[in-house]
């Protein structure tokens, strides 16, 4: 049995539902209220208590759907949306999960969205601020792609493979590239770190102008920009090195 729960919080109101309320005494005060019917539940904080974003989330893996998974935590059994790669890397019900999550409080709902890596919950922090693209939309792109491909293409501006994100048009792809792409190399350092430098991210300096060469004869190839970066970044240059050299380096991460 569900209780339906109404708590107003910096001047806004919000609801949720839950079946156990063992925990709400400790921060809250709670008064009944009949509505149509069906008996709610006021909740007003306590002096001296505050409400707290839920950074993570730990418990038994007790159910999936297509877009989130729901946790037991102690009983409380806590819905979280997820991308597509948490889904396919989920373990067997009822076995521990951890997520790292971000808390979206808004005035109708409060709802959680969650990740396996930091890294990951950090790029989802990172592509909401962007103006047009909501939690629902992070999520998407995610889902579309790893936060690896997505650095690639925001630094290559290939607006193609940002499209690919259902729900992603030309004109958000493009805002999303002109807001990020000096920022992205902070946020997915791992990404930056697999190059024996930062030239992964620029076409200046030492062997740039091979790189360049080396990624218009992939794109002539009919592979896009950022597939021709990630293969190219993999390859260890070295100063002798031709862009047919690297071409024909770069192909073999390719197959």
């Amino acid at each position: 049995m569900y209780h339906i729960f109404h708590i107003n919080y910096a001047s806004k109101n919000y609801i949720f539902r839950t079946n156990t309320i063992d925990f709400l005494p400790l921060y809250f005060d709670i008064e009944p209220y009949l509505l149509y019917h069906r008996t709610d539940y006021i909740l007003t904080i306590k002096p001296g208590r505050r409400l707290y974003m839920i950074a993570s989330v730990k418990g038994k893996l007790e159910g999936v759907t297509a877009d989130s998974v729901i946790i037991d935590v102690n009983g409380l059994g806590v819905e979280v949306i997820v991308p597509s790669s948490v889904i396919n890397r989920l373990p067997r019900p009822y076995e521990d999960v951890k997520l790292h999550t971000y808390m979206q409080v808004r005035e109708d709902a409060m709802q959680l969205y969650g990740f396996f890596e930091k890294e990951d919950l950090d790029f989802f922090k990172l592509l909401i601020t962007v103006n047009g693209i909501g939690p629902k939309a992070a999520i998407a792109i995610l889902s579309s792609m790893s936060t690896d491909v997505l650095t690639f293409a925001i630094l290559s501006e290939d607006i193609k493979t940002i499209e690919k994100a259902q729900g992603i048009g030309a004109k958000t792809a493009k805002k999303l590239v002109l807001e990020l792409k000096d920022k992205v190399g902070v946020i997915n350092e791992k990404t930056l770190t697999r190059s024996t430098d930062s030239e992964l991210v620029s076409v200046s300096g030492a062997g740039s102008k091979v790189k360049e060469e080396a990624y218009q004869v992939l794109e002539a190839l009919g592979y896009s920009r950022t597939e021709a970066m990630k293969s190219v970044s993999a390859v260890e240059m070295t100063e002798e090195m031709t862009a047919e050299e690297l071409v024909k380096l770069a192909l073999k991460n390719l197959m």
